[in-house]
């Protein structure tokens, strides 16, 4: 195994979350792939390739391991930016690409049989093409039928805010999600199974990323922060969210979860693993993905937050159990990591929450 990046699969029968024996397993594949979304029943993984330096987008199953989907930006214009999605029935994966022509970088939806459609252009209004780019791709409804991410705008145009949030279908095309006056990015990370709540972040004017959700394409702030926070993802009926927030009382950036009452969206912070110190000099944690019913967070903690020198590991919660380390969650289960290797992140979650994906190195 290429010690630099391995995808991790965990599976069970019944809830990994359990603390009691639930017949999980723990599965070091893909090596020299990170994983970053999973179908619904897990059946198909899509994520990056990581150690060509081009991270490329491939696509998962278990007959064929992972298949590079071509038209990567990467090996054509040096750079990227985005995460591959990919629907629930496993048959639609979203991603930043090279356009069909390899002349700009695009967002793209891959259906297969089919391979790449490109979405921009047509192009949105005020839309613009930056650094050889028109946007990325962040986010993929469950359905497959909606794609999210941003845009660019002329920024000397605009007086700021050159990135603006984005949803796609099929039947509207691209709608602009906007932001708050001049002067601000915005940027869609999750959408819902039908696409019609998409989450992300809209920044302060002082840069400052703020998480916010846009309902039927209205937005709400979820979270007013001095620090940079977001939304990255949201359950199936788009009433419970996940991301990171700012805790005020001790100066730290963790995870947190909203949770739509009806008329207002709750505020639930989930804490740090134990063992992270507290502070603006200390760890952190955030939440990368959710359950189709909004019951299981999965995500990473940092027990230091130093970049590519963070210690790090995952974590899963539930309002039981709360935040726990994958780590003990797979020793209750009767597993332990190999020796030297360790849980990077946690990046996605199948819908019934009983299969989680990451990477680890």
């Amino acid at each position: 195994m290429n010690a630099a990046g391995a995808a991790v699969l965990i599976a069970a029968v019944g809830s990994i979350a359990a603390h009691s024996q639930a017949q999980v397993s723990f599965e070091i594949f893909g090596a020299g792939f990170a994983a970053n979304d999973i179908s619904a029943d897990g059946s198909v993984i899509v994520g990056n390739s990581v150690n060509d330096g081009f991270y490329q987008q491939a696509r998962w199953t278990r007959d064929t391991g992972f298949v590079l989907l071509g038209q990567a930006t990467g090996p054509i214009f040096g750079t990227g930016a985005g995460a591959p999605q990919v629907s629930n029935d496993g048959t639609r994966v979203s991603s930043t690409i090279a356009s069909l022509d390899n002349t700009y970088i695009t967002v793209g939806l891959w259906t297969e049989g089919e391979g790449w459609q490109e979405i921009f252009p047509p192009l949105l209004q005020d839309a613009y093409l930056l650094d050889n780019s028109y946007g990325s791709a962040w986010a993929l409804s469950g359905d497959g039928t909606t794609v999210a991410g941003l845009f660019w705008r002329d920024r000397l145009t605009h007086g700021g805010g050159s990135a603006h949030g984005f949803s796609w279908d099929e039947t509207n095309g691209g709608v602009d999600l906007g932001s708050i006056g001049t002067g601000r990015d915005s940027r869609i990370n999750g959408v819902n199974l039908d696409g019609s709540v998409a989450v992300g972040w809209e920044s302060l004017e002082t840069g400052e990323w703020q998480p916010a959700v846009w309902t039927n394409g209205t937005r709400t702030i979820l979270a007013q922060s001095p620090s940079i926070s977001e939304a990255s993802a949201v359950n199936d009926d788009g009433t419970v969210i996940c991301g990171y927030s700012w805790d005020a009382a001790n100066a730290t950036s963790m995870a947190a979860v909203w949770t739509w009452d009806g008329a207002n969206w709750n505020e639930q912070l989930l804490g740090v693993l134990p063992g992270t110190p507290i502070g603006p000099f200390g760890g952190r944690s955030f939440a990368s993905a959710i359950s189709g019913d909004g019951d299981v967070v999965v995500g990473t903690n940092r027990f230091t937050d130093n970049g590519p020198f963070s210690t790090p590991t995952g974590f899963i919660w539930t309002a039981a159990d709360g935040m726990r380390d994958i780590r003990d969650v797979l020793a209750d289960n009767g597993i332990s990591l190999p020796a030297g290797f360790q849980i990077d992140r946690l990046t996605g979650i199948s819908q019934d929450g009983t299969k989680i994906v990451g990477v680890g190195s």
